[in-house]
């Protein structure tokens, strides 16, 4: 079950690697990377018992949304603030393309051995 949803997010993370000039294709990629998994997420839920508390699974899409919107957040930032500073955002760009990777890996890491 982590499978499909850890390439969703690595795709996603292509988001990085596409100019900040393109505010519009970055939104349509991470709108597309939501929508595969809520999409993922509803059709895992047909197999899995209607309980009341969190499980490894659910947190893994809550890591999953929270790394995607973060990841939104700063393609915001880049086309907002440092429009005139094209440098820094590529330099944002590449802190991003690596940074998000790696917390969301620290972060599904917790969520599996908590």
């Amino acid at each position: 079950m982590f499978a499909p949803v850890a390439l969703i997010f690595f795709i996603w993370c292509t988001v990085f690697v596409v100019s900040h000039d393109h505010f519009h294709e970055r939104v349509g990629i991470s709108l597309t990377a939501l929508l595969a998994c809520i999409a993922t997420q509803f059709a895992m839920s047909f197999n899995l018992p209607q309980i009341s508390y969190l499980t490894v699974i659910d947190r893994l899409f809550l890591v999953t949304y929270g790394c995607i919107a973060i990841g939104v957040l700063v393609s915001t930032f880049e086309a907002t603030a440092l429009a005139a500073h094209p440098e820094q955002a590529r330099r944002v760009d590449r802190w991003a393309g690596i940074g998000l990777p790696l917390v969301f890996l620290a972060l599904v890491a917790i969520c599996v051995w908590r």
